[in-house]
């Protein structure tokens, strides 16, 4: 432990180096999320592979801790039933969930009811990600696809109980989800196709089709079963004066250490995170230090 100017106590904790590929638009610097009343340091240190005009902007961004979607199926505690997450040779390879923020948001964590049955090898996992709407089916452009399929949003399927229980998937770095837009909470795995040895998704009982959908062979409706979930996101405002002015290299493999963020987080919200915007160019962003302890609030 350690001590900064603002005289809080926080773990001196450098996270790690983040290269940033120019791909374009603007996305969360990944690993970069931490908690209030601490002290960040964050440089850019060199562009390479540009020439021209590439150019970087870099922001923080506060939010409140974590909060639960309003637009939920809540487990009522009372076991409707449950359909058997690849069952067959197309039967029910993917189950996904039609989802409508109503503000924006930046998805932490999303909880699914399920549980085993019969013996399921190691080594075999269930995911989650959240893909955007083609025409009324999950089969869009995945939002989560911004980050890679790490084991936070992955669950080893030996480990899944055989009671009901919830399973949280975690995105590590958010998802950026706009409002008043439909997305589709699509969980998918890899276990081995069986109606005896499986993973199972349990649901509540509606009248009529719930707006769950089923990949066999094509995306199809599910009848009378809308399917367990909760969604707990952040709201990221930006934090006044903690943003880079936009650095151009016009030259390559420039190195740039006048451009540097420096803030203390005695008074912004609960976590914060680096945002970036790139034109051209593969940038590197140092180490934010001296930060403050994770974020350890419940997600409850």
């Amino acid at each position: 432990m350690s001590t900064n100017r603002l005289g809080d106590y926080v773990t001196a904790l450098p996270l790690h180096i983040a290269d940033i590929a120019a791909i374009g638009g603007s996305r969360a610097i990944p690993g970069l999320t931490l908690a209030k009343a601490a002290q960040a340091s964050l440089g850019a240190m060199a562009v390479t592979g540009g020439g021209g005009a590439d150019t970087l902007d870099v922001k923080l961004q506060e939010s409140d801790a974590p909060k639960l979607a309003d637009q939920i199926n809540g487990y009522d505690g009372v076991d409707d039933g449950s359909r058997k997450l690849r069952s067959a040779a197309a039967t029910d390879l993917q189950i996904a969930i039609p989802f409508t923020p109503a503000v924006d948001m930046t998805i932490q964590a999303v909880d699914l009811m399920l549980s085993s049955l019969g013996t399921i090898a190691a080594g075999e996992s269930v995911w989650v990600e959240i893909d955007t709407d083609a025409a009324g089916d999950p089969a869009g452009a995945e939002v989560s696809g911004a980050q890679a399929l790490t084991e936070s949003r992955k669950v080893e399927a030996v480990t899944v109980p055989d009671s009901i229980t919830p399973t949280r998937f975690y995105f590590e770095d958010g998802v950026d989800l706009t409002a008043a837009t439909l997305y589709w909470i699509k969980l998918s795995g890899d276990t081995t196709l069986s109606a005896t040895d499986c993973i199972q998704v349990h649901y509540n009982t509606v009248v009529g089709t719930s707006g769950c959908k089923k990949y066999d062979a094509a995306w199809a409706a599910i009848a009378n079963e809308d399917v367990w979930f909760k969604l707990y996101y952040c709201e990221f405002t930006d934090i006044a004066g903690a943003v880079f002015t936009q650095i151009t290299e016009g030259w390559l493999n420039a190195i740039d250490v006048a451009e540097r963020i420096e803030v203390d987080f005695k008074t912004v919200k609960d976590t914060v995170r680096a945002h970036y915007t790139v034109s051209g160019g593969t940038w590197t962003i140092g180490n934010i230090v001296n930060v403050g302890l994770p974020n350890l609030a419940p997600l409850t």
